[in-house]
């Protein structure tokens, strides 16, 4: 009930409180939680009690903004997660966080609550000012009263004075940081050979039974959904357009009154430039090198070289193989340098070298059109079918109405389409997935879609964008799998590649004390490449995805061959090339946000341990299981 108002809210830590309890909770679980029994009461925290219509609002806005994350979202399906059990951990949560408040006498003052109430947007008036009937009034609107609201509101508080006074002691050292930035920063470099596994093919065999046996251990991965496909008839202002008179009259005079507002083609430029790339932290020497570049280019433009030529040949940007061409573009599309530069141009000028956060630039401008008002004859069709959809709009409801009465009563799609001059539309056959793409279909209706057989019509309209549907399922297909002979042969090459690859571990296994002795086989050594840096995230340039080999990188620190270590090649041996550090420049344009990463990382951790501290000291007595069970 609370989230539009809270979202609102200045106080970030008010926000995320409730985010932070949840994940606590959730990996470390409520202490001493066992059960009892009252009546009106779900739980009891140290003997205080959390009511039932309490946890039952808990949930219910708990399940609307998941519900609303995830359309499609059921309670069953928040069963298998636990949910119930997380809702009242997170009222468990809060509950042991106020009464720790008042153990400690942190307190929020009615001056500290009326000032942060009144910071919060939605009860701010035009002016900017805190609205008092403006802030019943949202409240009535959400069904609460301002005290009922001030309560809630004030225990937020409490709990985001408790995660700062939590936190207080955190710091980050800037040799800390940079420690831990020159970890997560550093780029490494290998020599490595792969005894590839596609040279162990031919020798890989399969069972046939092996590969029947595949598809019935993993049936569900050759799984066709239910699929449908439909008739429809659009409801929305747009459709019904059409058949809406709108007089000359009318057309002209939303042209004169709106000419200014809606029809005014911006000043622009079709424009090419020369790029050469040079980032706005780069060291100084690099800044020159590319500041030579471009100034030569130039040189070679103001003694008459064609511009597009030269792009051709020397920009580094993307539009080097279209001569540099960039199209026409208004205000607002470039970065403001480059911008400023090429609408003070005037077409068939050249620029003088700009600088941007990409680099160096010299700009053509091989066209300019002024800012003008288009005509009406240009915008006539688009002003009749604006005013047209406005009439028409109020005629949605009704016109779906009667539609959907009389494809109820029996009438046939085309018949209800051709009576009220709409167009009958097909699809083809569809999964759930495919739904919004294909018709427009939001996640909400498709349990109706899906659950009408096929010659019937879905039982109420469809929501989409602008206005509604009525649809006749045509086609219907329960989830099916593919037959066992269609993926045969698929089924069969994957597990050649797994024994290929299988059997190039085995061998590089045997080959491998030969290769720690810096003794590579002919054919491994004549294959030695020489990768390009790359940081820990598990990515190989020339072997893919290869985390546990990028641990290994990262830990060795011999100039000796290691190995092997499966990649999507085969097995890889490797030795350390080089290794790369992150600069000093590098580090102070990180080093704010470094800190504050850590920082955080840090306040949150010593929450956490507060919390399991917490928990482990608390008596939380499961009071009525069965209203739990039952949700």
């Amino acid at each position: 009930m609370l989230d539009s108002i809270r979202q609102n809210a200045q106080s970030w830590g008010v926000k995320i409180a409730f985010a932070l309890i949840i994940i606590v909770f959730v990996f470390w679980g409520v202490g001493s939680m066992s059960n009892s029994s009252r009546s009106s009461v779900i739980a009891t925290v140290n003997e205080e009690p959390i009511l039932i219509p309490e946890f039952k609002q808990a949930y219910d806005q708990q399940f609307a903004m998941l519900k609303r994350q995830i359309p499609g979202l059921k309670q069953e399906d928040l069963k298998q997660l636990g949910f119930t059990q997380q809702v009242l951990q997170q009222l468990v949560s809060k509950k042991l966080l106020l009464q720790e408040a008042e153990r400690l006498g942190i307190t929020v003052t009615p001056q500290e609550l009326k000032k942060t109430i009144a910071s919060i947007a939605v009860f701010r008036n035009e002016k900017d000012v805190f609205d008092g009937d403006l802030y019943k009034r949202v409240l009535e609107a959400q069904g609460m009263t301002p005290g009922q609201f001030e309560e809630s509101y004030r225990k937020d508080i409490l709990i985001q004075k408790m995660q700062e006074y939590i936190g207080l002691p955190a710091s980050v050292t800037d040799d800390e940081a940079r420690t831990a930035f020159n970890y997560a920063a550093e780029k490494r470099s290998i020599e490595f050979t792969v005894l590839s596994a596609a040279s162990f093919m031919t020798k890989a065999s399969v069972a046939p039974e092996k590969v029947k046996e595949f598809y019935e251990q993993n049936k569900e991965q050759f799984k066709q959904p239910a699929t449908v496909s439909l008739e429809y008839i659009t409801i929305t202002p747009k459709t019904l357009a059409k058949s809406v008179k709108v007089d000359e009259a009318e057309i002209a005079a939303f042209y004169d009154q709106n000419a200014e507002t809606y029809f005014v083609q911006d000043e622009s430029v079709h424009a090419r430039h020369i790029l050469v790339l040079v980032d706005a932290n780069a060291p100084e020497a690099t800044v020159n090198e590319a500041k030579a570049k471009i100034d030569q280019v130039l040189a070679r433009l103001k003694k008459g070289e064609d511009f597009a030529a030269l792009a051709k040949k020397y920009s580094e940007g993307p539009s080097a193989p279209t001569g540099g061409d960039l199209g026409e573009f208004g205000r607002g599309a470039m970065v403001k340098p480059f911008e400023d530069a090429a609408f003070a141009l005037e077409a068939g000028q050249v620029s003088d070298i700009v600088r941007t956060q990409f680099g160096f630039h010299i700009i053509k401008v091989e066209k300019k059109t002024p800012r003008r008002v288009k005509s009406l004859a240009e915008v006539h069709d688009d002003v009749r079918q604006r005013l047209a959809e406005d009439k028409a709009a109020d005629g949605v409801a009704d016109t779906l109405d009667v539609v959907f009465e009389e494809v109820m009563a029996g009438k046939s799609m085309a018949d209800a389409a051709a009576a009220h001059a709409l167009d009958l539309r097909t699809t083809p056959e569809f999964p759930r997935a495919k739904a919004m793409d294909i018709v427009g279909i939001k996640p909400e209706s498709l349990d109706a879609v899906f659950g009408t057989i096929a010659g019937g019509v879905v039982e109420t309209p469809l929501e989409v964008e602008g206005g509604y549907m009525v649809a006749r399922v045509t086609t219907s297909a329960p989830e099916s799998y593919i037959d066992f002979e269609q993926v045969k042969t698929m089924i069969e090459g994957r597990l050649l590649q797994e024994a290929a690859m299988q059997m190039a571990g085995e061998e590089a296994k045997k080959i491998a004390p030969e290769v720690a002795a810096g003794n590579l086989p002919k054919e491994l050594a004549d294959t030695v490449q020489v990768s390009p840096l790359f940081d820990r995230r598990g990515f190989v340039p020339g072997l893919g995805q290869a985390p546990e080999l990028v641990n290994a990188v990262f830990a060795a620190s011999a100039d000796k061959w290691g190995g092997p270590f499966m990649s999507a090649a085969g097995a890889v041996f490797f030795r350390l090339k080089d290794s790369s550090l992150p600069s000093d420049t590098e580090w102070d344009s990180a080093k704010d946000q470094v800190k504050e990463s850590m920082l955080r990382a840090k306040r949150q951790e010593m929450f956490r341990a507060f919390m399991t501290d917490l928990a482990k000291k608390s008596e939380v007595l499961i009071q009525n299981q069965d209203v739990l069970d039952k949700i």
